[in-house]
């Protein structure tokens, strides 16, 4: 890609969004930082350091993402790269999330990344050129109680990224899903994720462990989200930790994501192993 880029970044209000969209100006990309309605008078300081400024809420029509693309690409006559990042945490057992509460976590998540995507597709198809950027989480890999709608939700970002690079990769665009672990960001917070209250009584001892493990780790996670940062701007550049490689579409942040996803693969051939006879019991007799 050119020695200067031009990012279009969803959710820098706070958190590793912001964080995105300050290396990418200190590397000297243009950058095109965005939140919702709400959200936008936190970015003072990114425009200070240079950034232009949307509001851009994904939840919003497709229709209406499209005409904000439209008027992103015009601020310097192209978007380069995309960053899928906005979202939040919904945390409750899944009986007790109501209808609304899960439509709401994936059209957050998932489907306003996937607008989002759609909006600016046309753009980078016409150039053959650019990245589209998911950001997906650790959580990605399994469900975990508590937290089924946000783990679900990163299950689906994975497939989605999976399936679009397919598809764009003969248009020249490059499709990246960053699965972060436990980065010290404010996405733990309380104000970050749904607060848990046991609507259901008997989910109570369950869930109550969760919660507060969750909020003792808040500020304490291992993860740098300034280094994390950083490798995005390589990634997408192809130089630094990414130079002279093939990139995957997938690529995980954090020890503690190499742990964790190492033990589920291990788990994993161990359970195809342990099941392999009856796995394959199934299928027709050879030959017929």
């Amino acid at each position: 890609m050119s020695s200067s880029l031009v990012w279009l970044i969803t959710g820098t209000s706070s958190g590793l969004g912001r964080d995105f969209a300050v290396a990418a100006l200190n590397r000297g990309d243009k950058v095109i930082a965005t939140a919702r309605g709400r959200s936008i008078a936190k970015l003072e300081e990114l425009k200070a350091q240079g950034a232009d400024v949307l509001e851009l809420d994904v939840t919003a029509p497709l229709p209406d993402l499209k005409a904000i693309a439209d008027k992103a690409i015009a601020i310097h006559g192209k978007v380069d790269v995309v960053v899928n990042n906005a979202g939040y945490v919904d945390f409750g057992s899944i009986e007790e999330r109501t209808p609304e509460e899960s439509v709401a976590q994936f059209n957050t998540n998932v489907f306003g990344a996937l607008n989002v995507t759609r909006a600016f597709l046309p753009h980078l198809r016409e150039r053959k050129s650019g990245s589209v950027v998911f950001i997906g989480s650790m959580a990605g890999w399994s469900g975990g109680a508590g937290l089924g709608l946000y783990t679900a939700s990163k299950h689906a970002i994975r497939a989605l990224a999976d399936s679009l690079a397919g598809e764009v990769a003969p248009f020249g665009i490059k499709v990246l899903n960053i699965e972060p672990g436990y980065f010290r960001t404010a996405l733990l917070q309380p104000g970050a994720r749904s607060e848990y209250e046991a609507r259901i009584p008997v989910y109570q001892p369950i869930m109550g462990p969760i919660n507060d493990f969750l909020q003792a780790a808040s500020g304490k996670q291992a993860g740098d989200p300034v280094k994390a940062a950083q490798l995005l701007v390589e990634l997408v550049h192809g130089d630094g930790a990414a130079k002279g490689k093939e990139l995957p579409v997938t690529i995980g942040l954090g020890t503690d994501y190499h742990e964790y996803v190492k033990a589920f693969a291990d788990d994993t051939l161990k359970r195809l192993a342990d099941w392999e006879e009856v796995t394959k019991s199934t299928d027709f007799p050879k030959g017929t």
